[in-house]
């Protein structure tokens, strides 16, 4: 099939099971690969995961992460990997800040970011932006806690942001980390 007939197939079915049921018997019978076109008109629905060479895998459906338990590879590490030099050191060093006080986390996602999960909930998210890099403890309180601390950062209600050059202090990162393990601790009983 063509990409125009592959984005039209996906626009007019990709909502129902039955679109979900003809890509799949297109991509087994191999009656053509998926085009870059389909997987942004709708296939992002049907987490489709892809090769290297751009092509989908027959039945390359994947779990929803929250329902993986991850004991090496996952949201987190795959997101490190795709990072370099001064943006992987520092995202690396606040995620491990965070395990080194958190024997329990888990990698997953929360909001669409790869993030930490302690006890189901996310606990922190450490991403690179074009001008930043960002940490999200997914919590507002977690951050009022340590807001006289971060004079010369730029805090938000739900991040705070930094640069590599002028990394988070440890124990700030530390007490951020406590601070909404202990809110997710409290919500848990």
């Amino acid at each position: 099939m063509a990409p125009a007939m592959w984005t039209l197939f996906i626009r007019i079915t990709g909502d129902t099971i039955w679109g979900t049921l003809g890509i799949l018997l297109v991509v087994l019978v191999g009656l053509g690969d998926v085009p870059d076109a389909t997987r942004r008109a709708g296939a992002d629905r049907h987490r489709l995961t892809t090769t290297v060479e751009g092509r989908v895998p027959p039945l390359a459906l994947r779990a929803p992460a929250s329902t993986v338990k991850h004991g090496g590879m996952g949201d987190v590490t795959d997101y490190l990997a795709t990072l370099e030099g001064p943006e992987h050191e520092a995202v690396a060093h606040v995620l491990d800040r965070a395990r080194a006080l958190l024997s329990e986390v888990e990698e997953g996602r929360s909001y669409g970011m790869p993030a930490l999960r302690y006890r189901g909930s996310p606990l922190i998210s450490v991403m690179v932006t074009k001008q930043h890099l960002g940490l999200y403890p997914f919590s507002p309180a977690a951050l009022e806690g340590v807001a006289d601390r971060l004079a010369g950062f730029r805090l938000t209600k739900g991040s705070v942001s930094f640069r590599p050059e002028a990394p988070l202090p440890d124990d700030v990162v530390d007490a951020i980390v406590r601070a909404r393990a202990a809110e997710i601790d409290s919500k848990q009983k």
